[in-house]
């Protein structure tokens, strides 16, 4: 004997379980993507800072590149281990600093400092916003500071500007990368 309907509900219930099944590999498909590019990120930064590096070679010394994991770490006032406020670094011997920041996780910006004329030069390929730049500038000010304290440098500017030179500006979300090496 059958029960009325009792073919319906177990092929409902089969139906169901199909459905959960592949919503579960959907989000594991996710997941894996989501780390897959999370992985490329990390790769891309390291190619950045290869290409920054291999910029600032021919320019005699007076040119130091900064590596953007200390350099988002001290701009975005991330942890000071990773950068040691660049203690064996004698800031002032250089004309210009130069360095990625990783802004928010997948967006790259390029900082430029100038030590000998207190300037903090930011370019944003998306454009720049005074709270980014104010935010930019007091973070420099901050790091300089504690670097005086430490007694890591002794002199040199106090009073620092910061400028945001005209610049292209990227039309899309995924190329600010090449836009911070131009």
């Amino acid at each position: 004997m059958s029960i009325p309907g009792g073919g319906q509900r177990q092929r409902a219930r089969h139906g169901n379980a199909m459905r959960m099944r592949q919503r579960e590999r959907k989000k594991s498909k996710r997941a894996n993507v989501l780390f897959f590019w999370q992985d490329v990120g990390h790769r891309s930064l390291q190619i950045i800072d290869a290409f920054l590096h291999l910029l600032c070679l021919p320019l005699d010394g007076s040119v130091l590149h900064v590596a953007s994991t200390v350099w988002t770490a001290i701009f975005l006032a991330q942890d000071p281990d990773k950068h040691r406020y660049l203690s064996e670094v004698q800031i002032l011997e250089y004309d210009h600093l130069v360095g990625a920041v990783n802004e928010g996780g997948f967006h790259l910006s390029l900082i430029v400092v100038q030590p000998k004329d207190n300037k903090v030069l930011y370019i944003n390929p998306m454009g720049e916003q005074n709270v980014s730049q104010q935010q930019i500038l007091q973070q420099w000010i901050k790091f300089v500071h504690i670097r005086r304290l430490s007694s890591i440098d002794m002199g040199g500017p106090i009073h620092w500007n910061i400028l945001c030179p005209r610049h292209a500006k990227q039309s899309d979300s995924i190329s600010c990368g090449v836009y911070v090496l131009k």
